[in-house]
C-alpha cells in the first residue's frame, strides 16, 4: 500500500506539472487515454487513489520527468540533475543548465579548475554584499574611485581583474586546439577551392601560376601543418591525397 506522504507528494507534483504545461484534467486524461473522473481521483488528497506503474511512466513521459520525482522520492525532475545538485550543492535550475548544456560545462570547468577561482569567488560575493561592508584606503590603490560607494566598485573591480585572469588561462589553454581547428578549416576551405579549379590548371599555365600563388596565400599562417608551407607545388599535385591522410572530407554534398 502506497504511504499517504508518498501519495501526498504525487499528488503536490502532479499538479504543479499539469499547471506547468497549462493542461487541464481533461486534456491530461486524453493524453493517457483515461477518464477525466480518473484524473481527478488522482488529485484528491482525501483518498489514496493512485494510477498504475504503466500509467506512472506515461505521466513522466508526458512531462519529460522521471517516476522518482513524481512519487516525492526524488527532488529534482531528473537523476541526472540531482547527482550534480548532490554532488556539488547547486540549485535544480543552476544543475540543469551543466546538465544540458556542454558549453556551459566546459567553461565553468575552466573556471574551477583556476587557481583564480578564489579571488573571483570571494570579491563576486563581497560585490554582491557590498553596502554592508566596510573598506578600508589600502584598496583603493591602483584605480582611482570616489568615496561614494567605494566598496561596491572595489569589489566590481577586483572580480572583473579575476574572471579576465581566469578567461586568458583558459585561452591558453585552448590555443593548441584552436590552432589546429583553424588549420583544419584553412586546408579544407584550400582543398575545396583547389578541386574546383584543378582543370583549368592542368590546361592554363597561367592559372596554374595564380593557383600556386593563392596556395602560398592561404598556407602561410598554418600552426600545426606547417610543413606544408611553401610546398604549393606538392599541394597541387597531390592534394586529394594530403587530405585523405589528414581525414579532411572537402566534398561538398552531392559531389
Amino acid at each position: 500500500m502506497i504511504s499517504y506522504s508518498k501519495h501526498d507528494a504525487f499528488v503536490k507534483n502532479l499538479k504543479q506539472l499539469i499547471k506547468r504545461e497549462g493542461l487541464t484534467n481533461a486534456l491530461l486524461a486524453e493524453k493517457l487515454d483515461y477518464s477525466e473522473h480518473a484524473v481527478k481521483r488522482w488529485l484528491k488528497t482525501t483518498e489514496q487513489n493512485f494510477p498504475s506503474l504503466t500509467t506512472l511512466v506515461k505521466l513522466s513521459e508526458i512531462f519529460d520527468v522521471d517516476v522518482a520525482h513524481l512519487l516525492g522520492e526524488q527532488k529534482c525532475e531528473k537523476i541526472s540533475t540531482q547527482r550534480i545538485v548532490d554532488l556539488t550543492g547547486l540549485s535544480e535550475e543552476g544543475a540543469d543548465k551543466l546538465r544540458i548544456d556542454s558549453i556551459t560545462t566546459d567553461v565553468i570547468d575552466g573556471i574551477l579548475k583556476s587557481e583564480q577561482l578564489n579571488a573571483l569567488v570571494m570579491n563576486a560575493w563581497k560585490y554582491s554584499h557590498s553596502h554592508y561592508i566596510d573598506i578600508s584606503i589600502k584598496d583603493k590603490s591602483g584605480i582611482h574611485i570616489d568615496d561614494s560607494g567605494l566598496s561596491t566598485d572595489v569589489f566590481k573591480f577586483n572580480a572583473v581583474i579575476a574572471l579576465t585572469k581566469i578567461l586568458e588561462e583558459m585561452y591558453e589553454l585552448n590555443r593548441d586546439s584552436m590552432d589546429y581547428s583553424r588549420d583544419i578549416e584553412i586546408l579544407r576551405e584550400l582543398f575545396a577551392y583547389v578541386d574546383d579549379n584543378a582543370e583549368l590548371t592542368d590546361e592554363n599555365s597561367d592559372a596554374r601560376k595564380t593557383m600556386l600563388e593563392y596556395i602560398m596565400l592561404k598556407t602561410r599562417d598554418l600552426t600545426n601543418y606547417a610543413i606544408l608551407k611553401n610546398e604549393p607545388e606538392l599541394i597541387l599535385n597531390n592534394y586529394k591525397i594530403i587530405a585523405k591522410q589528414l581525414g579532411i572530407d572537402f566534398k561538398k554534398d552531392g559531389d
